[in-house]
């Protein structure tokens, strides 16, 4: 027997999808950068932009999480040390990333933004990138007694 919410039973509060933005520039220290991520969140891209040439050798950003630092975006797929004229976004969509479809997180997590300045001159350089996300748990539908995420009325 199937199992489906009736349409009363169905939330209608709206899902609003959420960026989270966040620059690097030249001269910023290696770090590896954490945003938080709630439990019921799924994050759809992850996408960056190179607004100014950086002017050091080898310089690398990677967006992933813990174990799949570059699950998002690779290192490879990002060049730094030139822009084009109509600022192309790298994304985590069109790269062949393990989460290129996105990826849901059941428990809270955090996405990781690991910058590497490189090496020598450092005098330009400016990358400006965005996460994007929405909470799908359901509000206002409670879970069956058996954890079926189903309300027991839809039986």
């Amino acid at each position: 027997m199937s199992k489906f919410i009736t349409q009363a039973e169905i939330s209608t509060a709206a899902r609003a999808v959420s960026i989270v933005h966040f620059e690097i520039q030249h001269g910023d220290a290696d770090a590896t950068f954490s945003i938080p991520v709630k439990a019921g969140t799924f994050v759809h891209e992850a996408g960056v932009i190179v607004t100014e040439a950086f002017t050091s050798t080898s310089p690398s950003v990677k967006v992933g999480v813990s174990g799949t630092l570059e699950g998002f975006i690779q290192a490879a797929n990002v060049t730094l040390g030139s822009v084009s004229a109509d600022l192309p976004v790298v994304s985590s969509a069109a790269a062949a990333n393990t989460n290129r479809y996105g990826r849901y997180f059941p428990t809270d997590s955090n996405v990781l933004v690991t910058w590497v300045q490189g090496t020598g001159t450092k005098t330009a350089g400016c990358l400006k990138g965005f996460i994007k996300l929405s909470n799908v748990q359901y509000d206002g539908i409670e879970p069956a007694a058996n954890g079926d995420p189903l309300p027991a009325s839809s039986y």
